[in-house]
C-alpha cells in the first residue's frame, strides 16, 4: 500500500485503520512514512542552502553594480555553488519535484547568471527575488508534506499533541524564519548597493522602508511562534543567547539603514560592513532553522517505535 493510500486511510482515525487494513499494510505505511519524512527533511535542508546562496549572490552583484569591486572575488565560488546545488535539486525524481518546477528554476538561474553585469540594478534585484520567492513557495509546500508524514504517526497513536509540536516547529523552520531572512537579504542587497554607489533614489528608499516595517511584523510573529512552544523545548532549542544577539544586531541594522540611507542626506556607510552585519543575522536564523529541522527528524525514531508498540 502506498504512503498516500495509507494517509487517506488514517482520516477516519487509528481504530478504523486497524479494522480496514491488515497489519503488514499498516507496518509498510509506517516504515514508508519514516523514510519519506527523512527524505523530505533532507530536501528542505538542500533548498534552504540554495536559497541562502542565491540571496548572497543578489547582495554581491548589487554591490558590484554599485561600483564596489571588493565583492568581485565572491562571485566565482558563489556561482559555482549555486550551479552545483541546482544540479543536486534536479536529481530529485519528478514525483518529488515536478518537471515544470525544475525547468522554472533552471530558466530563472540562467536569466540571472547570464551577463548580469549588463543588468539594470532593480532588474537584477527582481530577477533574484523572483527565483527566491519561487523556491520559498516550494519550501513551504515541502514543509506541509513533512507535517503530513507526521500526521500518520499521530493518528496511529491518537496523540494530537505530537503533531501540534511538529506543526509549530515546521511553521518556524519552513515559513516564518525563511520569510524573515529573505526580507533581511533584500535589505542587504538594496542597502549594499546604496552604500557602494553613495546614492539611493526615492523608489529604493520607499522599498527599504516598507521592508523594514515588514521585517518588524514578521519577526514579531516569529517571536510569538517561539513563545508558544513549551518552555522545556524552548530552552532546549535556544540554550544560549544567539537569537537575542541577532535581535540586537537587527535593531542596530534597522537604525543604521533608517538614519544613514533612508533619511540620510549623504551616504557614507561602508557597503562591506552592511553586507557583513546583515549576513551574520541571516546566518543565525538559518542555523536556527537547521536546528529545528534536526529536532523534527530526531522525533522520528521515537514516534515509529511508539507506533510499533501500539500495533504490537
Amino acid at each position: 500500500m502506498s504512503e498516500i493510500v495509507a494517509l487517506a486511510s488514517y482520516e477516519e482515525g487509528a481504530n478504523s485503520l486497524f479494522l480496514n487494513s491488515n497489519f503488514k499494510e499498516v507496518l509498510q505505511g509506517v516504515r514508508q512514512g519514516q523514510k519519506s519524512a527523512r527524505e523530505t527533511i533532507l530536501l528542505v535542508r538542500s533548498m534552504l542552502g540554495l536559497i541562502a546562496c542565491i540571496q548572497r549572490h543578489r547582495g554581491a552583484t548589487m554591490a558590484l553594480l554599485g561600483g564596489d569591486d571588493r565583492f568581485a572575488e565572491r562571485m566565482p565560488p558563489l556561482q559555482k555553488e549555486i550551479a552545483l546545488r541546482i544540479d543536486l535539486l534536479m536529481l530529485e525524481p519528478d514525483e518529488v519535484i515536478e518537471a515544470v518546477d525544475k525547468q522554472n528554476v533552471i530558466g530563472a538561474w540562467k536569466t540571472i547568471s547570464h551577463n548580469w553585469q549588463d543588468d539594470a540594478v532593480l532588474e537584477n534585484f527582481e530577477y533574484h527575488s523572483h527565483l527566491i520567492e519561487y523556491l520559498l513557495r516550494m519550501l513551504r509546500g515541502k514543509g506541509d508534506i513533512i507535517v503530513q508524514h507526521f500526521n500518520l504517526f499521530a493518528e496511529l497513536l491518537n496523540d494530537p499533541l505530537a503533531i501540534k509540536v511538529i506543526s509549530q516547529l515546521n511553521a518556524l523552520a519552513c515559513t516564518s524564519i525563511p520569510d524573515c531572512f529573505e526580507l533581511l537579504a533584500k535589505l542587504r542587497g538594496l542597502a549594499t548597493h546604496a552604500a557602494a554607489s553613495h546614492k539611493c533614489d526615492s523608489f529604493t528608499k520607499g522599498r527599504m522602508d516598507f521592508s523594514l516595517k515588514e521585517l518588524n511584523r514578521l519577526t514579531a510573529k516569529m517571536d510569538l511562534l517561539i513563545h508558544d512552544l513549551d518552555e522545556p523545548l524552548q530552552k532546549y532549542l535556544i540554550p544560549g543567547n544567539e537569537l537575542a544577539q541577532a535581535k540586537v544586531k537587527r535593531d542596530y541594522l534597522t537604525h543604521l539603514l533608517s538614519n544613514d540611507i533612508i533619511e540620510g542626506v549623504s551616504i557614507t556607510v561602508d557597503s562591506e560592513m552592511i553586507y557583513r552585519v546583515t549576513t551574520e543575522i541571516i546566518d543565525t536564523y538559518y542555523a536556527f532553522s537547521e536546528k529545528l529541522l534536526t529536532h523534527i527528524e530526531n522525533q522520528l525514531p521515537t514516534l515509529v517505535n511508539r507506533c510499533l508498540g501500539v500495533m504490537g
